[in-house]
């Protein structure tokens, strides 16, 4: 007698742990899709220019850095060639910020690719953005950091990271009304490039660009 409602129970309990299992499943499969998908999305893109809203209307993260328009400006390089600029007017930042706290990079903004590599050291000086000669291995391009007064104080490149041009100290805080100078080849201007300022403020990421 046992043994037959042992054997009656099971069967119908059999339906049921089949229908638990398999909401069981289902929940796994739902959230691994969830979790899945959320792991693997794009980021977001920097933001160009700061401020303003997204495309959709909705309102746009607020951005740590205020640029000016760019603009194009010759300088006279060291060995007589005249070479154009890029001149990034750097109007305002939320936060105060050191040539140790950012990097910069050249992004193509249509596709996120970074331009550019090492590069021999670049000649600056306190007056002239390209000392020496300009540069000529393509692509390349370095930038240099111009103080409210007009003076170069600082440099960036791949292949020295920041340099201040009269050390100590080995970091510049970056005044509002700054600039940055960029120098490259090819010349940048108008073809869909940026130049991005990269960073940390305290736990806020800084992913800011300036359309060239």
């Amino acid at each position: 007698m046992a043994r037959e409602y042992r054997r009656r129970r099971d069967r119908r309990r059999g339906p049921y742990r089949l229908g638990a299992v398999s909401y069981i499943f289902l929940v796994v499969v739902t959230f691994a899709i969830y979790y899945g998908q959320s792991a693997f999305a794009p980021a977001a893109p920097p933001s160009v220019n700061g401020g303003g809203t997204s495309s959709g209307g909705a309102p746009a993260r607020v951005a740590y850095l205020s640029f000016g328009t760019p603009t194009v400006q010759n300088a006279t390089c060291g060995d007589g060639t005249v070479f154009p600029t890029v001149v990034v007017p750097w109007e305002s930042s939320r936060v105060p910020l050191s040539t140790h706290d950012i990097f910069l990079e050249i992004v193509e903004l249509l596709d996120g690719d970074v331009s550019g590599g090492p590069a021999p050291a670049p000649f600056v000086t306190a007056s002239n953005v390209c000392a020496g000669s300009p540069p000529t291995a393509s692509p390349t391009w370095y930038a240099v950091l111009q103080d409210p007064n007009g003076a170069n104080v600082a440099y960036f490149s791949y292949s020295q990271a920041w340099v201040v041009l009269h050390p100590p100290p080995s970091s510049l805080p970056i005044a509002n009304g700054s600039a940055l100078i960029v120098v490259a080849t090819p010349f940048l201007s108008g073809l869909s490039f940026g130049l991005c300022v990269v960073g940390g403020a305290g736990t806020a990421p800084i992913n800011e660009c300036a359309q060239l």
